[in-house]
Order: C-alpha cells, then structure tokens, then sequence
C-alpha cells in the first residue's frame, strides 16, 4: 500500500515524516462535516444497465416480514472479539430486497458520533436502504496515535473478518438485494473502504472513500469494483496527491483507457468498472454534497451476476 508517509509495521500503519497531529486534525479525523449532507431531492434513478438487473435475494428474504429498524445496537463474536455495530433499516419484506450500506468511522470517532454526524439514515429512510455502522477497534496505530478505528492489513484481518460477518448477519436477518451492497466511510474508515473493494469485491458492488484512499500495492483486486473517491484539496492530514494515486492505481486495475475532468471530477474512458475522483475545496471534512454524490454512484451500480 502507498501511504506517502505511512509505514507498515506489523500491520499497523503509523505516520512517518509528520509532526504529531494538532488537536483540530485529530478532531478533523473523527468524521468532520461541512454542513447539511443529505440531498434536497432524491437521486436521479440510475440509468446504467447494470444497476437494473434483477435483485439476488439474500437469505432473510424467506423470512416473516420485518418492522423498520432505527438505532439498534448489535453485537457479534468474531475472530475471538466482542464486536459491535448500529443497524438502521427500512421495513423488510420477501418481495423488496433492499440496498446495504456500511459505513465506516474515521480514527478515533465511534459509530454512534459518525451515525448521528453524518445522518445517512435520513438516506436510508427516503431511499428505503439499510444502513450499518460498524464500531472500530481501540487498539488501532495511526499517525503517532493509538485509538478506536480500521486496521489496513491488504492480507486480511480482523477488521475485514467482522465486515463479513456483518454482512453475513444482516443477510440473514433482513431482506437484503446481495446485488447491492456497498461500503464507504471517512479518513481512516475511507482508507479501509477503499482497501474494501480490493479484498472483499465478491460481496460489495461499489465503493466512496472519502477523505482518505490509497494506493494498494500488495492486494490484488477479485475483480474490477467500482470505486468513487471524494477529497478536498485544502485536505492537509491526508495528501491529496495520495489519493490521486489511489484513483490512478484502480485506473489501472480497472482497465480505464483516457481520463476526462468536468468541473471537480476527474473520471475515465472505457473502463472495465467505473473510477472517479471528484475533488472539492474543502479541507480534512466530509463534502456538503457528499451522500448525494455517493447515492448516485451507487444507484448507479450493482454487482453483476451471482459471484461465490
């Protein structure tokens, strides 16, 4: 992986070449936002043919019908550790597989504070999508700081066996569209939703990683996933230039032929999945239009066919 300034070691990534973080970057780290994020008016219905395709029903889907979710609590045992996330979901039923989106925490932040920050379940209410906040671990390195996040082990690890098994839970319990599940997150969880769609592609269908993304060197993609990367580029914790990279590194796992930039985004020909970075003026933070831009990518994008 293509820290720019990390290090591996044991696996644990740290900072190398900066000054100790500033209490502001270390507060821009827990999920910073720039206002209201939700979108006014609901996304355009994707027009890309893969999105239509027909739903692959999970498990849950043969079970009674289910009342709506808000805010529950649940808690599973993985890899030995007691591991915990939130669930927001609309009502389920057989015949409405519905979306999934997992959202990942920056360092040091929690899933209730991301949760209430960033408010996708107002997205999930109107676009009818289960929502999950996974809790991180405490025990996390990061840039000369030991906190609550997501480790970014390319080969795997505990972090990537819990989102698993998240999904895996959720699969069975609700009526959930196996076609469409998603992942993003911010900072230190955009880094590890971006290394997401790397190692777990079989399950997710697409990915935005915001505020965070980096090239990943030792992974090896199962196969092309799409990927949106949002970034400001007045963003001095996490380099712009690294996440530039990132793009071009999916760029080219992706099979993407000439880049083309219209306004902040920069996106490419003839890809194989599709690969965008959009670049605003905003610094360590969460974009206001951020949820907008990550629903139209979703919307946008299914997993194709039956993979595993």
């Amino acid at each position: 992986m293509d820290y720019s300034g990390f290090r591996a070691d044991e696996g644990k990534p740290r900072w190398r070449g900066w000054k100790p973080l500033s209490l502001l970057a270390v507060a821009c780290l827990l999920g910073c936002v720039e206002g209201p994020t939700a979108p006014s008016e609901p996304a355009t219905p994707p027009s890309d043919a893969r999105a239509r395709e027909a739903a692959w029903p999970s498990a849950g889907c043969t079970r009674p019908p289910g009342a709506a979710i808000v805010e529950r609590h649940g808690e599973l045992q993985v890899s030995g550790d007691r591991r915990q996330y939130i669930l927001d979901a609309p009502p389920s039923s057989a015949d409405d597989p519905r979306p999934l989106i997992l959202a990942f925490h920056g360092f040091g932040d929690n899933a209730p504070g991301f949760r209430q920050g960033l408010r996708l379940y107002d997205l999930g209410t109107r676009e009818r999508v289960i929502v999950v906040h996974p809790h991180g671990r405490d025990d996390i390195h990061l840039m000369n700081h030991v906190g609550r996040g997501w480790d970014l082990v390319e080969t795997g690890g505990r972090d990537q066996d819990f989102v698993e098994a998240i999904i895996t839970e959720i699969e069975s319990t609700r009526c959930v569209d196996r076609r469409r599940i998603f992942a993003t997150g911010f900072s230190n969880g955009g880094l590890f939703s971006n290394l997401l769609a790397c190692t777990l592609g079989d399950r997710l269908a697409a990915v935005t990683a915001v505020g965070g993304a980096a090239a990943l060197d030792e992974c090896t993609p199962s196969r092309p996933v799409p990927v949106l990367l949002l970034h400001g580029t007045a963003d001095r914790v996490i380099d712009p230039a690294m996440v530039r990279r990132a793009r071009d590194w999916w760029a080219q796992h992706n099979d993407c032929d000439t880049p083309r930039t219209e306004g902040e985004c920069t996106s490419f020909d003839d890809c194989v999945a599709d690969v965008e970075l959009c670049e605003g003026p905003q610094a360590h933070r969460w974009p206001r239009d951020g949820i907008d831009r990550m629903w139209r990518f979703f919307a946008a994008h299914a997993l194709p066919g039956k993979i595993g």
